[in-house]
């Protein structure tokens, strides 16, 4: 009568062993899934390290007794560029303005002295220059540039990598998500896209953000975006700035007619009456837009005849006549204004 019941509980023992194996083996499996990722990680920095530079520059002060004395101060950067007389180098326009020479650290690789090539101080970066004959032939082989990605496929829940400075010092990491998008951030003649994410960071964080695939998406910056959120760290989207590193690269300057504004599409326009073009929602002091006349709530709809309806078209221009509609009593009036535009 009891061969039932050791037969149950033999079939009982062995589910549940069946059980336990199969939740030691979900357990290896999630652990070796983490590893790999980690180890991508790893070697997308491995690789991203070759493009990835410190910048140093030396700045001279004077002291309470009028004594002087010199202290550096550090940026990363990374190699946007390398060609047969330059390797070419985005950094912080803080560190090398004003600068005669700045150091260039390959990470354990090599170095070099760099000279201004050209600054922006309104979007914040400059680029800088190498002498690619000054360089050792080892350390120029192993250099490379860093692959500027397209940012607007990194989306809400995308994993990137912060590399540089973020936590503050030098050479540090962080891995994490993008946890909000904000694309509607005015910035100066510009409209930026600027990515938050769940990295806490130091109070002087600085760097790039990069993909797993090991491009750059993102440079690290405070300058734009909520100031609620200085904990975590912020980039703004390398894509809005790939114009800007061209003509920095280039030696070329930078045009300024000091607006803010946003775009005013057809579904705006009809649904409030307004004409479609960039909605002016400041003007900079002093800045050639204000010295012109523009106003705030004037419609930015053509420069030098040419039809603008983005923030980006005007990156790109010196000297401008500027149509408007302004609004008035009988609604919308067209003036044109002549603008002498100056580097920023």
């Amino acid at each position: 009568t009891q061969a039932p019941a050791e037969s149950g509980t033999a079939v009982d023992r062995e589910e549940l062993e069946r059980m336990v194996q199969a939740a030691v083996d979900r357990s290896r499996n999630g652990i070796e899934d983490v590893k790999g990722i980690y180890t991508a990680v790893g070697n997308t920095m491995v690789e991203a390290n070759k493009g990835l530079v410190t910048v140093t520059a030396e700045f001279t002060d004077k002291d309470w007794f009028d004594n002087e004395f010199s202290s550096d101060q550090q940026s990363s950067g990374i190699i946007v560029a390398i060609t047969s007389q330059e390797v070419l180098i985005l950094t912080d326009s803080a560190i090398v303005s004003g600068q005669e020479s700045v150091h260039i650290s390959f990470g354990n690789h090599g170095e070099g002295d760099a000279y201004l090539k050209q600054i922006d101080e309104t979007t914040g970066v400059a680029v800088v220059a190498v002498p690619a004959d000054s360089l050792e032939d080892d350390l120029r082989a192993y250099i490379q540039p860093a692959a500027l990605g397209n940012s607007y496929l990194t989306t809400q829940g995308s994993p990137v990598i912060a590399m540089g400075s973020p936590m503050g010092a030098m050479k540090s990491v962080g891995f994490g998500i993008i946890s909000y998008i904000n694309n509607n951030v005015q910035g100066e003649d510009s409209q930026l896209r600027v990515m938050y994410t769940d990295i806490v960071g130091g109070s002087s964080s600085s760097g790039f953000l990069y993909n797993l695939d090991g491009e750059v998406v993102g440079w690290i910056t405070g300058k734009y975006g909520s100031t609620d959120k200085t904990n975590v760290i912020r980039a703004l989207s390398v894509s809005d700035m790939k114009g800007v590193i061209e003509r920095l690269s280039n030696g070329a300057q930078i045009a300024c007619l000091g607006i803010k504004g946003q775009s005013v599409s057809a579904t705006v326009s009809e649904e409030r009456g307004i004409p479609m073009g960039i909605y002016i929602t400041k003007c900079v002091t002093d800045k050639p837009a204000y010295l012109a006349g523009l106003q705030s709530g004037d419609i930015l709809t053509a420069v030098d005849g040419t039809a603008v309806a983005a923030m980006k078209d005007l990156q790109t221009l010196l000297e401008v006549e500027v149509t408007i509609q302004r609004g008035g009593r009988e609604g919308y009036a067209e003036k044109v204004f002549a603008v002498q535009l100056v580097p920023r």
